[in-house]
């Protein structure tokens, strides 16, 4: 079952990529993108070892997805959608970052009934 912090290295190396695209339709900032893509790649790498780090970047990560959002009002509400992501996922890499997280179920499946009392 992946943890926490499974979960941290994912959406870290998600942002990686969504940096990296962005500098290409940037070229003028391709640099600055790419150091940032660097960053978050070694945070997931580090993420199991480093989780206060992968918090710390995951919150980063959450105000650039707003300011791209502010820039871009199209692609504000995804972008804030995105941000919430990344902080709730700090949150949870601060509180326990071993902690186990669920398989989803299946999409359309249901939870199973309760007896009611």
């Amino acid at each position: 079952m992946a943890t926490t912090a499974d979960l941290a290295a994912e959406l870290l190396k998600s942002t990686a990529t969504f940096l990296r695209a962005m500098g290409k339709e940037h070229p003028d900032h391709e640099g600055q993108l790419e150091g940032g893509a660097q960053a978050m790649d070694m945070g997931a790498d580090q993420a199991i070892a480093a989780p206060a780090q992968a918090a710390v970047l995951l919150r980063n990560a959450a105000r650039f997805m707003r300011t791209v959002g502010e820039a871009n009002p199209p692609y504000q509400e995804q972008m804030e959608t995105n941000a919430q992501t990344c902080e709730t996922v700090a949150n949870m890499m601060e509180e326990n970052p071993d902690a186990e997280i669920p398989a989803a179920a299946p999409e359309g499946s249901q939870p199973p009934p309760t007896e009611e009392t």
